[in-house]
């Protein structure tokens, strides 16, 4: 009898050790505008999926892919990590170009700063003053114990953020670094003074001052995911970046 203990316990280091219970799953409740959702976050290897009501957004960093899937639509989106910046760039050039067609052409340079300006979109590093202060308060949220942290954004504070040490399970430099260069803009989160409180764990509240949008974590479980999960549901259609960006563009 002991020796089939032993082998059971043998068998369950083999399988935690070989990763097969490495997946997370984390339910967020998000109040906005006085309405309350949950989004669903799947973290597993190399590998994250943002489900939402509108969009669900898979990362793939060990493929090199992104992968951006409009349900209700029904398409989806797929372009390599390492080539987004350029296709957003070049894509956001072109509409910049059509837009100043229809102004004067001695005031086109003036206009062309001006919309980069608005939208927050520089090739340089975020100008601004970025402060983060503890505040000393500690929550227990999901379980785990989590630091708060406020943000000032040249001397504004701009949002509360709730970290905890405890579960460090997702490397968010990198998840930012993939959303700039998919929206071009930058702001006070690309700065080193915010990513290295990104590196202090896992966000497991945050309080959105000027939006006034709250989000918690609820739930962290602790699971192995199917490699489905990670790809896009069959009977939709793929699109390129060009697609994608123009039907956006068609629909806003």
């Amino acid at each position: 009898m002991r020796n089939f203990k032993m082998l059971g316990i043998l068998m369950l280091m083999i399988l935690f050790q070989s990763g097969i219970y490495a997946g997370y799953v984390i339910k967020t409740k998000v109040v906005s505008d006085g309405e309350t959702t949950y989004t669903t976050t799947y973290f597993q290897d190399d590998k994250i999926r943002f489900d939402d009501s509108e969009t669900d957004v898979i990362l793939d960093f060990g493929n090199d892919k992104i992968i951006m899937i409009m349900k209700d639509e029904g398409y989806y989106m797929e372009e390599k990590i390492s080539e987004l910046e350029g296709k957003v760039k070049a894509f956001s050039d072109r509409m910049v170009e059509q837009m100043l067609q229809q102004v004067p052409a001695d005031q086109r340079e003036q206009m062309r700063a001006s919309i980069a300006a608005q939208m927050g979109m520089s090739e340089g590093p975020y100008e601004g003053e970025v402060e983060v202060k503890s505040t000393g308060d500690m929550q227990s949220i999901a379980g785990y114990n989590s630091k708060c942290y406020d943000v000032f954004d040249n001397g504004q504070k701009v949002e509360s953020l709730w970290i905890s040490e405890e579960l460090d399970i997702i490397d968010m430099e990198k998840i930012m670094d993939v959303f700039q260069s998919f929206t071009g803009i930058v702001t006070y989160e690309n700065t080193g003074e915010y990513k290295n409180l990104m590196g202090k764990g896992m966000i497991m509240k945050s309080e959105d001052v000027m939006e006034g949008r709250t989000e918690e974590v609820a739930e962290v479980e602790k699971k192995s995911i199917p490699a489905a999960r990670f790809s896009p549901p069959d009977g939709l259609r793929k699109v390129d970046f060009e697609e994608y960006s123009n039907m956006m563009m068609n629909a806003g």
